[in-house]
């Protein structure tokens, strides 16, 4: 060849090469880019429910901060990743702990891709990695960094799967240690040492890997039966109903479509899966194992809150439409697209997309607005400080725990709150929610009066200013409803407290870490009261 030819040729090998890795190319962009999206539209999500029972609870290094069961269910390798980002970045930001949870979303996104390519073509591949790019069925999964345990679970599930194909002793231990750390990370590891106990039942090696599934199942066994804690249950009349609908929602999930399309579309895959069962080509046994795990996901759902009905369930469909996704590639094994069907699987791609985004806006407002609030009500234990009840709960999603223990948790780890400035960032109408968790925690509230002298008319608007100190009340010949305000606009609809006809009232505020906002006092009708003691 000459040299002219072969300078020639390397632009084509290098076009070619540029053209194969095309929607690898895609995939890559597309998921950053949505990831990016998903982070900068949920900015100002916080710590909020479950993230208080790990900051409270899961601070120390003993063995129940570790191994002790959440709802019922083992997460010490969630509980070991907050702790180490405890230790490294404490609470100043929640950034790091979102981080963690999008990234591990990204590798679930590639390693759906690897699954999937190696099966069916590139472009499939990439089609069915970019149908969870952004997941807007289970737009908390995104959205809230407390997922990071599930996702680590599902990842690790989908990791343990690619090593069981190597077939070679690597391939075997790192598929066990996987399946460990996927049942150490949540639940939803389960369905994966499930499919891999279904897949090694059915191999001809059996003999010889059967110890895969059993390196993580005996410890976990041995835990379940070492801890206490109610993981729920449910009626065996609502189970089958529970597993059918969840079924029916993850495949609908999958192309971003309700319940509604999702029944068919089960249907359809149940079709499907019929014949090539019905086929003379013998199963696989990994397509039993698909099958298996999507079944035994959604039983164990069932029986564990399936008398607890859909609520908040959300979540759920992530590995859902996942394993019905695995079922999937499995029957189309093989599959290709031609070059010109790939347009049309752009546009569908984009569309499933885009349908998606809606969802997504719509349930992470859910979750931002949740987020709000705690983050106004821990703001306003921060304004107490040390004038909060310590035994005080807050009524916002703070997993129960009271204000001293939430209080002692910012003090040893820092705080991603401002006190006062937190609550003014915060939507306005949250200000009340605030007002309201600052009473109760400081004990602002209408008490029993004592008879005291020198006695005067209230302004005739009814409002005034309760600095750190004393206000002395005393109804004359009506009922006065009393209201108080701090960082709201206007004061509540409903009042705090009433004087009944000559009745004495006492408001005592503390001085705390805001003395520059005061308390504000309506009482109405203003002509009805007087204030007392100066």
């Amino acid at each position: 060849m000459s040299a002219v030819a072969a300078s020639a040729t390397v632009p084509e090998a290098a076009s070619r090469r540029g053209r194969a890795l095309l929607p690898e190319l895609v995939l890559a962009v597309v998921a950053l880019a949505a990831t990016a999206w998903v982070a900068y539209s949920t900015r100002g999500v916080t710590f909020w429910s479950d993230d208080w029972g790990f900051i409270v609870d899961r601070r120390g290094w003993t063995g129940e901060a570790l191994f002790g069961n959440h709802n019922g269910h083992l997460v010490a390798a969630h509980a070991l990743a907050y702790k180490l980002l405890f230790e490294l970045f404490g609470l100043g930001s929640v950034w790091p702990y979102r981080l963690l949870a999008l990234g591990l979303h990204l590798l679930v996104v590639a390693l759906i891709y690897v699954y999937a390519r190696r099966r069916v073509s590139r472009a499939l591949a990439a089609v069915a990695a970019g149908l969870f790019v952004v997941f807007g069925s289970a737009a908390e999964v995104l959205t809230w960094q407390f997922h990071a345990g599930n996702l680590m679970a599902v990842s690790a599930g989908l990791g343990a799967l690619l090593c069981l194909e190597r077939g070679d002793r690597r391939g075997d231990l790192a598929a066990a240690g996987l399946l460990g750390l996927a049942l150490a990370s949540s639940s939803f590891g389960a369905p994966f040492v499930l499919g891999a106990a279904v897949e090694i039942a059915l191999g001809r090696d059996r003999r010889a890997r059967w110890w895969i599934p059993a390196v993580p199942v005996v410890p976990y066994v041995l835990w379940r039966l070492a801890v206490s804690g109610d993981a729920g249950g449910s009626t065996l009349a609502v189970v089958g109903p529970y597993v059918e609908r969840g079924l029916a929602r993850s495949t609908g999930a999958l192309l971003a479509l309700p319940v509604e399309w999702g029944i068919p579309l089960l249907l359809g895959l149940v079709a499907l899966l019929a014949r090539r069962v019905l086929s003379p080509v013998p199963v696989p046994p990994r397509l039993w194992a698909a099958v298996a795990m999507a079944l035994g996901y959604w039983l164990l759902i069932a029986a564990a809150r399936g008398n607890l009905g859909e609520e908040f369930t959300e979540r759920y469909l992530y590995p859902g439409a996942l394993l019905i996704l695995l079922i999937v590639l499995e029957l189309g094994r093989g599959a290709a697209l031609p070059r010109r069907a790939l347009p049309l699987a752009a546009v569908g791609l984009a569309l499933v997309t885009l349908a998606n985004v809606g969802t997504f806006e719509s349930q992470a407002t859910n979750v931002l607005d949740r987020s709000n609030e705690v983050a106004v009500a821990v703001a306003a234990l921060e304004v107490a400080g040390d004038r909060a009840n310590p035994r005080f709960v807050p009524s916002a999603m703070v997993y129960g725990r009271d204000a001293g223990q939430i209080l002692e948790a910012l003090d040893d780890l820092g705080s991603p709150y401002g006190g006062a400035a937190e609550i003014r960032s915060r939507p306005p109408q949250l200000a009340g929610l605030a007002d309201g968790t600052l009473a109760e925690a400081e004990g602002v509230v209408l008490r029993p009066g004592l008879p005291t002298a020198d006695c005067e008319p209230v302004p005739a608007s009814g409002e005034l200013e309760l600095p750190p100190g004393r206000l002395d009340l005393r109804a004359r010949g009506e009922r006065v409803e009393v209201f108080v305000r701090r960082y709201a606009a206007t004061f509540p609809n409903a009042a705090n407290a009433h004087l009944e006809p000559g009745g004495l009232g006492r408001l005592e505020a503390p001085r705390d870490g805001d003395p520059a906002t005061p308390w504000r006092v309506r009482v109405q009708p203003a002509g009805a009261v007087q204030r007392c003691g100066g």
